[in-house]
């Protein structure tokens, strides 16, 4: 899993390196609660993107859970301002 530009300030990209169904989605932070994010998926013949918004997320540090029909990805995701 790729993410770019991280650290953030209003989007990021992920990229996924296969074109697998996205399961779910979870933005968890330093005290382990669910971040609600919103975020589009484009699903290409190689890969799968995943743009993020930062919405109303405070500046801080995250965990970016994407699970998929056959992996499960975690990446630490940086909010500046």
């Amino acid at each position: 899993m790729l993410i770019y530009p991280n650290p953030i300030i209003e989007s990021t990209t992920v990229i996924i390196p296969t074109a697998n169904n996205i399961i779910n989605i979870k933005c968890i932070d330093v005290l382990g609660r669910e971040e609600k994010i919103n975020s589009k998926i484009t699903r290409e013949t190689d890969k799968t993107i995943i743009t993020i918004e930062r919405n109303n997320l405070p500046v801080g540090i995250y965990i970016l859970n994407i699970k998929t029909n056959t992996n499960t990805y975690a990446e630490k995701l940086i909010i500046t301002n």
